[in-house]
């Protein structure tokens, strides 16, 4: 393989990780505006109940929890496909064949192929 394909790969998956971790610090900073959010609610309500005025709160905490947890869910996804990939790649290396995205040697049949 070519030195500037391989680093342009390289900054690829770079870039994928971060990806990643920014899906980590969205869903941390999502669970931790819930938490505050419901933070006074669920010491008060015990003593005090329900009020109109938590409607907010509580729209808030479960917007929040919600965004959590589909951010949660799309960075383990994004991981465990990530993982997939490289693991293909590997199998593919030993095997001796050339990486799944790399454009094949052979000339196609198919005149409008590129």
């Amino acid at each position: 393989m070519n030195q500037p394909l391989y680093e342009a790969r390289r900054k690829v998956r770079h870039s994928e990780a971060w990806f990643i971790g920014g899906l980590v610090l969205v869903t941390a900073a999502a669970y931790l505006i819930a938490y505050l959010a419901l933070r006074d609610l669920i010491t008060r309500v015990p003593e005090q109940g329900f009020q109109i005025s938590d409607t907010a709160q509580i729209i808030t905490a479960v917007s929040t929890l919600t965004t959590a947890i589909a951010a949660g869910i799309a960075a383990i996804l994004k991981a465990y496909a990530l993982l997939m990939e490289a693991r293909a790649d590997v199998i593919r290396a030993r095997a001796g064949l050339p990486p799944a995205n790399e454009p094949s040697a052979q000339p196609s049949d198919d005149p409008l192929a590129p």
